[in-house]
């Protein structure tokens, strides 16, 4: 039985919803069903049953849950101490993604001129899979990403809040402009990273930019050399969010209007004892002045 399976347990236990726990693990509500229904198929015995208002624990469930909830925290914990002991050094696998590239691996360089017992490793992924990728042991650290609604296995340290932007080639006619506002981009061809219906920050972006632009035509790009392209082929904008280092040839811009965004990092709560200590260094010394910039 994969161990992945007892969180996901958990999270049905505690959110009494499949739809909730799917969104929780990046998953579709259908894949979510097949999973349990195979796990309960492999244990011979229902888990759930279904209530007018979602989902219980059946008496087998009950007693199931009650005697296997601690085994995930030993393993994660168990993995951490094995890892820290691996020729005397620190491990530490960063999720890397995005235009912010540069940026993760020129915070991972600041952080190891403090920290030299740490060993860094970059695992290339999605923005919108590093909550996941985190509490799965994917990765062990994320670094400057949108820390809200972080779960509550999950430490989230704040480094400081930033403006929502738009990235643009710099021949694009707006590019000249310090600033913009949503009706300044209104009729323009926007591209929004391509993420799953059910991640949060896709879909508050997809309504804000048609309820502020809706004479503006929205696609969806795969990554980010997809995304570079388009924007310097056809002077389209790219939606993004943060503190992002875009390419050569690229220009940010933040839009005014729009709501910011909170930056920081995460990490299991299991690896705060070692983990915590590099993040609060970064934010107190390399962050400060950023929200103005941004």
């Amino acid at each position: 039985m994969d161990i992945n399976m007892f969180q996901i347990l958990d999270h049905l236990v505690n959110l009494g919803s499949f739809k909730k726990a799917a969104a929780q693990n990046f998953v579709s509500t259908s894949t979510l069903t097949r999973q349990m229904s195979a796990m309960e198929e492999e244990l011979g015995f229902m888990l759930f049953e279904r209530t007018p208002s979602g989902i219980c624990l059946t008496p087998q469930g009950e007693l199931f849950y009650q005697e296997t909830k601690s085994i995930l925290p030993i393993f994660e914990s168990a993995v951490t101490h094995a890892r820290m002991t691996t020729f005397g050094h620190q491990p530490v696998r960063v999720g890397i993604y995005g235009y912010n590239r540069d940026q993760i691996t020129n915070a991972c360089e600041a952080i190891k001129n403090q920290f030299p017992q740490v060993d860094f490793s970059f695992v290339s992924c999605r923005l919108r899979d590093t909550r996941a990728l985190l509490m799965n042991h994917g990765i062990d650290l994320a670094l400057l990403v949108n820390i809200e609604g972080s779960e509550d296995r999950l430490l989230a340290v704040p480094f400081f809040d930033t403006y929502n932007a738009v990235i643009m080639s710099e021949k694009h006619p707006l590019a000249a402009a310090a600033s913009l506002r949503f009706q300044d981009i209104n009729g323009e061809t926007i591209l929004l990273s391509l993420k799953r219906p059910i991640d949060r920050n896709h879909v508050v972006m997809r309504h804000l930019f048609e309820e502020k632009c809706p004479r503006s035509l929205l696609l969806d790009f795969q990554n980010p050399e997809q995304a570079d392209a388009l924007c310097m082929m056809n002077h389209y904008l790219i939606s993004t969010i943060g503190h992002l280092e875009p390419g050569k040839g690229l220009k940010k811009v933040r839009i005014e209007d729009a709501p910011k965004v909170k930056i920081g990092a995460m990490c299991r709560l299991e690896d705060e004892k070692s983990l915590r200590p590099m993040m609060e260094y970064y934010r107190d010394r390399h962050c400060q002045g950023w929200t103005r910039q941004s």
